[in-house]
């Protein structure tokens, strides 16, 4: 206001001097021509005066006239207009109800909500309220006399709703109508489908939805395969989630065009600004589908257990694709991904087992829980360089990935998210990651080694537990909690380079187990060393052959390690399940315990003659071993070393050896014959039970012991040839049930044959 006086007084200034500089003829206050000598009269103007002041309005504020006139002649020689006030504003009165229609059961009612002015009482708005239709209807005939609205089908269970005037059908209940009804329950409408109402009806048809009804529940129809069409009302206001997921039939969403909130497009439904996918109807047979452009959201379980969709191309106005989206898209092979999506909800993706690559552009933010789970085809996947948080189970179980890239975005890792990843041979974990979360890598059994980074101050629970081809890990220097059993069964992990603080030390359990099966624990430089795909590490002197990474199934083990000798680690080759024959040089001096269990391809073995010692379940679980060649040097075979070797047909066992340990050949169900060298002065413990297909074994009188159930549930053992008098047989220490429930056998004493 302050501004605007301001701005009257230099315009009045103004015009003043601008009048005494110009001038204009005089006139006499008669008209006449004036003076005789013909000179110029020049107005003297008076200073500005205020005329016709008008007081602010509820629309105009306060204003006047600002007028100039001669001091002389009194002409008026200049006039502005000059506002000094804002407007006063409208005082608005209470909303008053105009043009009242009431409802009926039939007809929803109405009225004009309208608010005036108190001060001028202008009308300032003017609003259709609806009054929704009566509940309450007259039934006549099966439908009510006034609306036509028909009875519910007979049997449907229904719940009295809150308000006490109308109802929500709850489900199919004893109605065995595959064509149901929704209509008027006990004189009353029907508001809402409650939530999984007709869930998995898989015999209902058809459905009729009455125009009273407002919401759809939660997976109210959800799993109906034989549902082919529905029509929603336009008095529908609200769809739940997964309302018709899974309607495997479903070709048809229709819905009618005076609906305020949802219209359809090509039978799929859609939020009625057009900015959000609600149902994709996945009875069509379309192989492709394109969300069109507008649509933002790709709703909750949209595409849920659509089989028939083998491709899909989202849009780049699409930024967020929801939770359970495309679950169990099990035809799905491509995904095509708009560079506006922020956000992958849980289990999106989850159980599409036909898809083989993924690339998350670098506009999200956010990937859900298990949002790839059981994609168990999925062998790449890159991930955009904006995601802070790859979610928990992200990636579980996509056990044909096989590599990852995760960008220097992500600080979390979450619990799950590559779990039994069988197939991941290498991840970098870049420096930005500050916790991998519980069981992030769980039995990613093709992991060879992991760099913890300095960033990370947390691994979680069991976060590398059964990564069992793991053999280094680097800790980082900020590391400062490792959970429990993080690195159990981790039995290929040799070597730990800790850069942190924490006291890791060999064979010990604490910190998640990380030195239990370690060699060296250092700070340096690391000591592996690849010859030839055979990982090498020397330790105390000792060289130990840890692992073998290279792919051929037909091995021949190096003749050495640097011109020396060298030892089997234990489990060195345990699960190489495609490993089919094995040499094993005579620079080996020890077959580490289970060294090569699980090898379930493995047929023959050879084993050199500077091997002294066969580890402890060195063979164990080696079901296709049918022959094996054990070297005139060993001395001890140890406990179950040949346990469950299920094709074994015979064993030459040399005069070298002295002990078979306890269960070393329990469960060779084939093993038909042993000649027990005159060396073994001990039987183990059930050294040979459940050989099913034993028949005959001989044992010299070097044996002063044969242990507990040593031949138990031999069944088909008939003969036993002791190279011994039958004193001396009798003489042996015999453990409880050595020999339960053999076969009809004979001995033969002083037995001299081969």
């Amino acid at each position: 206001m302050r501004k605007v006086k301001i701005f009257s007084a230099l315009l009045a200034i103004l015009t003043l001097l601008f009048l005494v500089a110009c001038g204009s003829e005089s006139e006499t206050p008669d008209g006449g021509a004036g003076n005789a000598d013909n000179s110029t009269h020049v107005h003297a103007p008076k200073s500005p005066v205020q005329e016709n002041y008008t007081s602010a309005t509820c629309t105009e504020g306060a204003h006047y006239d600002s007028v100039v006139y001669c001091a002389d002649c009194g002409a008026e020689l200049e006039r502005n207009k000059f506002t000094v006030s804002d407007p006063l504003g409208h005082t608005p009165k209470s909303a008053v109800e105009e043009n009242r229609v009431a409802a009926t059961c039939a007809e929803n009612g109405s009225y004009d909500s309208v608010v005036y002015c108190k001060v001028c009482g202008d009308e300032l708005s003017r609003s259709k309220i609806k009054i929704a239709r009566n509940q309450s209807h007259t039934m006549s005939g099966g439908k009510c006399s006034v609306c036509d609205l028909p009875e519910s089908s007979a049997g449907l269970e229904f719940s009295l709703n809150s308000d006490g005037k109308s109802y929500t059908v709850t489900g199919l209940g004893s109605c065995e109508s595959t064509d149901i009804v929704i209509g008027v329950y006990k004189g009353l409408s029907v508001t809402t489908i409650g939530d999984y109402a007709f869930w998995y009806c898989s015999s209902l048809t058809s459905v009729v939805i009455p125009d009273s009804v407002t919401t759809i529940g939660e997976c109210a129809f959800s799993s109906c395969s034989s549902l082919t069409s529905v029509v929603i009302p336009d008095s529908v206001t609200t769809i739940g989630e997964c309302a018709f997921s899974s309607c495997s039939s479903l070709t048809s969403i229709t819905v009618d065009e005076n609906n305020t909130a949802y219209k359809s497009i090509d039978g799929n439904l859609y939020s009625k600004d057009g900015k959000t996918l609600v149902q994709y109807t996945i009875g069509k047979t379309d192989t492709s589908f394109t969300i069109p452009e507008g649509v933002t959201t790709i709703g909750e379980d949209v595409f849920f257990g659509c089989t028939s969709l083998t491709s899909v191309t989202i849009g780049n106005s699409v930024t967020t694709i929801g939770s359970y989206a495309f679950f169990g898209c099990t035809s799905l092979t491509s995904v095509t991904m708009g560079n506006s999506v922020t956000t992958i909800g849980s289990y999106a993706f989850a159980y599409c087992d036909s898809l083989t690559r993924v690339t998350i552009g670098n506009s999200v933010t956010t990937i859900g829980d298990s949002a790839f789970y059981n994609c168990f085809n999925l062998t790449s996947v890159t991930i955009g360089n904006s995601v802070t948080t790859i979610g928990s189970e992200a990636f579980y179980d996509c056990d044909s990935l096989t590599s990852v890239v995760i960008p220097d975005s992500v600080t979390t890792i979450g619990s799950e998210a590559f779990y039994d990843c069988d197939s991941l041979t290498s991840v970098v974990i870049p420096d930005s990651v500050t916790t991998i979360g519980s069981e992030a890598f769980y039995d990613c059994d093709s992991l060879t080694s992991v760099v913890i980074p300095d960033s990370v101050t947390t691994i979680g629970d069991r976060a590398f537990e059964f990564c069992d081809s793991l053999t280094s890990v680097t800790v980082g220097n900020s590391v400062t909690s490792i959970g429990e059993s993080a690195f159990v069964n981790c039995y290929k992990l040799v070597e730990v380079i800790n850069k942190s603080s924490l006291n890791i030390t060999k064979g010990s359990s604490s910190y998640g187990h990380l030195g239990y099966y370690a060699l060296e624990i250092h700070s340096g430089e690391r000591k592996i060393v690849n010859v030839d795909d055979y990982l090498f590490i020397t330790s105390g002197g000792i060289n130990y052959l840890i692992a073998y990474v290279g792919n051929e199934t037909d091995l021949t083990l190096p003749e050495s390690y640097g011109g020396e000798k060298y030892q089997i680690n234990k489990y060195a080759f345990s699960g190489c399940d495609s490993l089919t024959s094995v040499t094993i040089s005579d620079s080996v001096t020890t077959i580490g315990d289970s060294a090569f269990s699980s090898c379930t391809s493995l047929t023959s073995v050879t084993i050199g003659d500077s091997v002294t010692t066969i580890g402890e379940e060195a063979f164990i679980g080696c079901s296709s071993l049918t022959s094996v060649t054990i070297g005139n040097s060993v001395t001890t075979i140890g406990s179950v070393a040949f346990f469950g070797c299920t094709s074994l047909t015979s064993v030459v066992i040399p005069d070298s050896v002295t002990t078979i340990g306890s269960v070393a050949f329990s469960s060779c169900t084939s093993l038909t014959s042993v000649v027990i060298p005159d060396s073994v002065t001990t039987i183990g413990f059930s050294a040979f039970s459940s050989c099913t297909s034993l028949t005959s074994v001989v044992i010299p009188d070097s044996v002063t012991t044969i242990g507990s159930s040593a031949f138990y549930w031999c069944t088909s053992l008939t003969s036993i040839k002791y190279r011994g008098t039958e004193d001396e047989w009798s003489a042996i220490s015999k453990g409880y049930d050595w020999n339960y429930n053999t076969g009809n056998y004979t001995i033969t004493y002083n037995y001299d044959g081969d």
